[in-house]
């Protein structure tokens, strides 16, 4: 209950507040007893302060609920705003944390929250990677701010920019503006753990829970310890993290209690990670828990010294393989690497084509328990492929514990390593392998051909059918299918080689068919199934497509990929825009993806709101940047309300970061520059790129054709022949 007395309540809070500003959470805590649960505080700015500290004592659902109540009370404080804005980023992510601090006026309104309101604007966007508005944004804040907590944003943008160095410069000085602030010891011992600066960033975090109540703090350094084998320095740190996070949510209370039995699997007291799996009672622990209750003493665990290189964006296979070449003691750098084999992701035949050309002796197989244990008992980590739908990620198998069940992932993204459990994973993986490969360095041939691995020869031949099919040679691709067909016909492998050679001939009916029967095999695949719309739309009649669609988008277990080609589809029928509308912007706000935010910005479009499809198309085009159609769309949809010089920026900075690694925004920006009739500078732009990729024969044959069309046609004729030699 509050306290009667306005003025004591005056003191009160003037006491608590300067508490948490202290960053003495626990003492702020016990100090608001009299007024009674946080969530029964009144006043805006009250209520703002409760959700705030129950934030930082763990019990994160209950400051979003908080947050949320307070700016539905009051929808026009700008402290209210923010804080709602950033409860709605975890509750329905940043499109509608954006939507929400942006219109709302506050960004422009003089306030005690103004400039941290920009700053968290700039950290959205930069979400979306649009750096473009995100350094603008927070270059406005930090000049009428400069907060350390302002900081820290500037620190986490250049982070999502892959600029890291600059990311601990910012995380410094923020530190050095106020160490005793949780945000800004997070902040730097993040940055410094990148780097893998561990002792650094473990004595950072130290330091600070020396003055500041963070249960985050405590949270982030035992993850450290663990990964830096001080195990029982990480079961100290979670009992300070018991004390100080007093009134955690229940997920939170699952999380410390997996950690410590993941910390009792590795001092080997089986006894005791059994007792905090039960507790931790998640569907991982829970098969972990039933691994733990049938395995007998001494059973094996093995942990490679497999470091961690931290990705860029759409690098994974990059950052692993350097990882791994740096096991071996062979360093290869990791933007070299993406340089040479990756844009928009990495195809698998370039992981091995790179690892063959560098020296390597490369195998591909089936993961299985037994074979991920045989190759980790021999020291040998390899490289995993878990596809989701929509795409793929790889990282690297460095260990596992058989008492566990569990495999030990080095997760290019993620600073500490992770756990796959056994049943459930390969049970998941089963339409796609899971895929892995194994590469030792030639010297080290006979120590990876004495271990046994599934399907190795079967994808030996689809590397070949791939590796063919890329040099343009279908007679050496067709050869190894043959080959492959022969050998295991009606196998995935041998049907993911017919769907890549019928996609190479543009045989859709061929593409369908082997899609068919991998779907007759695997019926709960995604992305088998996606494949299959795609097939249908291009095929049949657009009823067939659409009544396919609609099944798959049913039910609660559908796919939000199902439910965005369900959505597109409504909307190209007039009559169903308001419907199709309210699910792209529902799709939208649920699930980060540069398609669905292009869908919603056809709708706006559609319905006159030329405005909103502009900020959405771009925000589509910064998200997924090496989509041409994006950028496309984009520029316009600028055009059409006359800003297309910013549209222009954004595209001739797209060659400046893509042009060495594809034509592609080469090309993008040389066709845009020709509908504003500029040819000069497009042709400017064109002879640049040949200069930079004088090999390229797509960039040749673009080239070629360009010239034509310009009535320059001795030299499309050069173009050519050069193409031709290629």
């Amino acid at each position: 209950m509050i306290a009667s007395s306005p003025a004591h309540n005056t003191d009160l809070i003037a006491r608590i507040q300067y508490l948490y500003d202290n960053g003495l959470f626990v003492q702020a805590y016990a100090a608001a007893a009299p007024l009674g649960p946080l969530q029964t505080w009144r006043g805006t700015s009250n209520r703002v302060l409760a959700g705030r500290l129950a934030s930082q004592l763990s019990a994160n659902r209950l400051a979003d609920a908080i947050f949320l109540c307070t700016w539905r009370a009051d929808p026009s404080a700008p402290d209210a705003v923010l804080y709602g804005a950033m409860a709605t980023l975890s509750r329905r992510g940043p499109l509608a944390a954006l939507d929400l601090i942006t219109t709302r006026g506050i960004l422009n309104v003089d306030s005690g929250v103004r400039w941290d309101a920009t700053a968290f604007a700039g950290y959205l966007y930069g979400s979306y990677r649009d750096f473009g508005t995100a350094d603008r944004l927070i270059a406005l804040a930090l000049e009428q701010s400069g907060s350390p907590w302002i900081w820290t944003q500037r620190a986490a943008i250049y982070e999502m920019e892959d600029r890291y160095e600059e990311a601990l410069d910012a995380a410094r000085h923020a530190f050095d503006l106020d160490p005793r602030l949780g945000s800004t010891v997070y902040s730097i011992a993040r940055c410094l753990s990148l780097f893998e600066r561990d002792d650094e960033a473990i004595v950072t975090l130290r330091r600070g829970l020396m003055n500041i109540e963070s249960s985050h703090l405590a949270w982030q350094l035992a993850d450290l310890e663990m990964e830096s084998g001080r195990f029982e320095q990480a079961l100290a740190t979670l009992a300070m993290f018991d004390r100080l996070a007093i009134i955690r949510d229940k997920d939170t209370n699952a999380w410390l209690a997996g950690r410590r039995c993941d910390i009792y699997s590795r001092l080997g007291d089986d006894r005791s990670a059994l007792e905090q799996a039960r507790l931790a009672n998640t569907p991982f622990y829970k098969e972990v828990a039933a691994r733990l209750e049938q395995t007998g003493p001494n059973a094996t665990r093995v942990m490679l010294s497999v470091g961690f290189v931290r990705q860029h964006h759409m690098t994974c296979a990059p950052a692993t393989l350097s990882a791994l070449s740096r096991f071996w003691g062979r360093p290869a750098d990791h933007l070299e690497l993406a340089e040479a084999i990756c844009y928009d992701g990495t195809p698998h035949h370039s992981e091995r084509r790179w690892a063959v050309d560098h020296g390597w002796y490369a195998r591909e197989f089936t993961v299985t328990w037994d074979s991920a244990r045989a190759l980790l008992d021999a020291s040998i980590p390899f490289t995993l492929t878990t596809s989701y739908p929509g795409g793929s990620h790889l990282q690297a198998v460095i260990g596992y514990d058989a008492a566990r069940g569990v495999l030990f992932i080095r997760d290019p993204y993620e600073r500490v390593y992770g756990e796959f459990a056994e049943a459930r994973f390969f049970s998941s993986y089963l339409s796609t392998g899971p895929r892995g490969m194994a590469i030792v360095p030639s010297e080290e041939r006979a120590r990876l051909d004495a271990i046994v691995l599934a399907d190795a020869e079967l994808h030996d031949l689809a590397y070949e059918v791939q590796d063919a099919l890329c040099a343009y040679d279908r007679g050496r691709a067709v050869d190894s299918y043959t080959e492959l067909d022969q050998r295991a016909s009606g196998h995935r492998i041998t049907l993911s080689g017919q769907r890549s050679l019928a996609c190479y001939d543009g045989d859709r009916s061929t593409h369908l068919d082997a899609v068919e029967q991998l779907i007759a095999r695997f019926p709960t695949d995604v992305n088998f199934r996606l494949e299959k719309a795609d097939l249908l739309r291009q095929l049949m009649d657009r009823q067939t497509y659409l009544t396919y669609i609609e099944a798959q988008s049913r039910g609660p277990s559908s796919h939000t990929l199902f439910k965005l080609r369900y959505a597109q589809a409504m909307l190209e029928d007039g009559r169903q825009r308001v419907n199709a509308t309210r699910l792209l912007t529902k799709l939208s706000r649920v699930w980060k993806s540069g398609e669905a935010l292009s869908s919603l910005a056809d709708a706006h479009w559609h319905a006159g709101g030329h405005r909103r499809a502009v900020d959405l198309y771009r925000l589509a085009a910064t998200l997924e940047d090496t989509h041409e159609n994006h950028a496309l769309a984009y520029f316009h949809a600028s055009r059409l309300v006359r800003e297309e010089e910013r549209a222009l920026a954004f595209l001739r900075n797209r060659v400046e970061r893509l042009g060495k690694r594809s034509f592609q925004p080469t090309t993008t920006l040389f066709k845009c520059l020709t509908e504003l009739d500029r040819t000069d500078e497009a042709m400017v732009v064109l002879h640049k790129a040949l200069e930079e990729r004088p090999q390229d024969g797509g960039l040749l044959l673009f080239a070629a054709h360009s010239s034509s069309d310009v009535g320059d046609h001795k030299r499309a004729d050069e173009f050519l022949q050069s193409a031709r030699d290629r």
